[in-house]
């Protein structure tokens, strides 16, 4: 069914990659490429574009309650920390992870004490300690602590297996207030052309998108392999 409701929409991607990339290099301030040059020294994933874009949703947007799914060495939540100081904004943010090495199909990681690590981390940029639920996103005590609160935004990044994207996805659009963002890393391998040698994603993630957000929520934009979108 949600293939056929896929077929019944006009979807049309608008991928910013290209604009935000150009942002990150020569419009956006310092202190947000110190802290992407940081973790792109062997601590993190992701493309520089995406600084910018997140600089641009929450400064937009300001959000107040944030969680990501799936930390790994805090890149994204220590960027939301960082960005809302910056811009003196009122941020809760909380980052759900197993803090241990565990992988998924296409994913290996490495072996270190992940508490601590996170923790370093964001000492770097003076952000305090991280807000953290330590479980995996499909246990009990992330699923009670997700529906404990209605999200502003929710980052689905943690596995890449489709059936515990999917149960990320549905337990996120369940606890995100009406007009929230939702985005989904590693997601555009089934949006059509984008630009050459952009890293596209994963098939788990990407089907997740194509299945139930592009029908069930208002796309906003794709930046590489991110894309946003927003509660009906």
């Amino acid at each position: 069914m949600a293939e056929e409701a896929v077929n019944t929409i006009e979807f049309i991607p608008r991928d910013l990659y290209r604009s935000y990339d150009h942002a990150f290099r020569d419009i956006c301030p310092q202190w947000l490429r110190d802290h992407r040059k940081f973790f792109e020294a062997g601590r993190g994933y992701g493309e520089s574009a995406f600084h910018a874009a997140w600089l641009d949703v929450l400064g937009r947007d300001k959000p107040k309650n944030l969680l990501e799914i799936g930390v790994y060495r805090g890149q994204s939540i220590s960027l939301w920390q960082l960005i809302a100081n910056k811009l003196g904004l009122e941020m809760f943010i909380v980052g759900i992870t197993p803090l241990t090495n565990i992988g998924d199909s296409v994913s290996n990681y490495v072996d270190l004490d992940y508490k601590y690590d996170i923790q370093s981390n964001f000492r770097e940029f003076n952000l305090g300690n991280p807000r953290l639920v330590n479980s995996l996103s499909t246990e009990k005590i992330a699923l009670d602590f997700i529906a404990s609160i209605v999200w502003d935004l929710i980052y689905i990044d943690g596995s890449h297996d489709y059936e515990v994207v999917e149960q990320d996805y549905l337990n996120s659009i369940k606890n995100l207030r009406q007009g929230g963002l939702l985005c989904m890393d590693d997601s555009s391998l089934y949006l059509g052309a984008f630009l050459d040698g952009v890293f596209k994603g994963h098939d788990g993630p990407s089907r997740v998108v194509r299945d139930f957000a592009i029908p069930q929520m208002n796309y906003e934009f794709t930046v590489g392999h991110l894309n946003f979108f927003r509660k009906r």
